[in-house]
């Protein structure tokens, strides 16, 4: 299977696929198990669901770590202990624990920011372990650049969106978090 899928079948790309799917689980379960504080009973199952989901993406993360050694030399260095990025992924895991450790005190908004503590610092350390590239080693971050023109106009686009758009969006989500007789539905 020479060519384009090739680069994507190997280990390091499968493992790293696998974690962002963990991630996405993990983080949605974190959400949901917050906002079903008014059903006992499916707040318990979304508490079981971010344990689970937090224990195998901890599994992942440590399956992970020889994987990147073998199939992604560059970041592994970046990883090394001692390296800013190595910092960062300690940071991680211990959000990560302190997560599910907080899970089990039922401390839920505490247990939302560790995990979202953890994914930043899982993210940073990826851009800090292969800086300058953003795609080894045939894109760094000044090739993937837009020339100052264009960064400019995207900017003043950007606050006109969110002075146009925040409003509307901010109004969205109050009418979508609040019940339409002040109490809430049971599931």
């Amino acid at each position: 299977m020479d060519g384009y899928f090739q680069p994507w079948l190997g280990l390091f790309p499968i493992i790293v696929g696998l974690l962002g799917v963990a991630t996405c689980i993990y983080l949605s379960a974190v959400y949901l198990t917050l906002d079903a504080a008014n059903n006992e009973l499916l707040q318990e199952d979304f508490r079981l669901r971010r344990i689970i989901s937090g224990v195998a993406l901890g599994i992942l993360g440590v399956i992970a770590i020889p994987i990147t050694r073998f199939d992604a030399p560059h970041m592994w260095e970046g990883l090394a202990p001692g390296k800013p990025a190595s910092v960062l992924m300690i940071a991680a895991a211990a959000s990560l624990v302190a997560s599910v450790g907080l899970l089990f005190l039922r401390r839920y908004w505490l247990a939302r920011a560790a995990a979202i503590l953890q994914v930043v610092a899982v993210f940073c350390a990826w851009a800090v372990a292969q800086y300058p590239y953003l795609l080894v080693p045939d894109i760094t971050i000044q090739d993937a650049a837009s020339p100052r023109s264009v960064l400019v106009a995207m900017s003043v686009l950007i606050i006109a969106y969110v002075v146009v758009l925040g409003p509307s969006l901010y109004l969205l989500f109050r009418l979508f978090k609040s019940s339409p007789s002040g109490k809430e539905e049971e599931y």
